[in-house]
């Protein structure tokens, strides 16, 4: 696993967290944080912007590539977490 990708249960909680968890009166669900949602995304599509800039431009579309998915894998699991309450 890339060091910098969280893991989702930072992102939407579990039910194992505690009270002290990230979720907000706002949030989606129980489990979902749209707050963390937000901005794992942002930060991961920031990634592949500062991609663009750096080094081989083959080797740059990977990069771009695997953030994306992990962009993908984030909203997907948000989803998934909604729709199971």
């Amino acid at each position: 696993m890339c060091p910098s990708h969280r893991s989702w249960a930072s992102v939407v909680g579990d039910e194992h967290a505690d009270s002290t968890s990230r979720r907000t009166p706002s949030s989606a669900g129980p489990g979902v944080d749209p707050d963390a949602v937000h901005i794992e995304v942002d930060r991961l599509l920031a990634r592949v912007r500062e991609e663009d800039s750096v080094g081989d431009p083959a080797a740059a579309i990977g990069r771009q590539t695997q953030l994306l998915e992990q962009a993908h894998e984030v909203l997907v699991q948000a989803l998934s977490t909604v729709d199971k309450i």
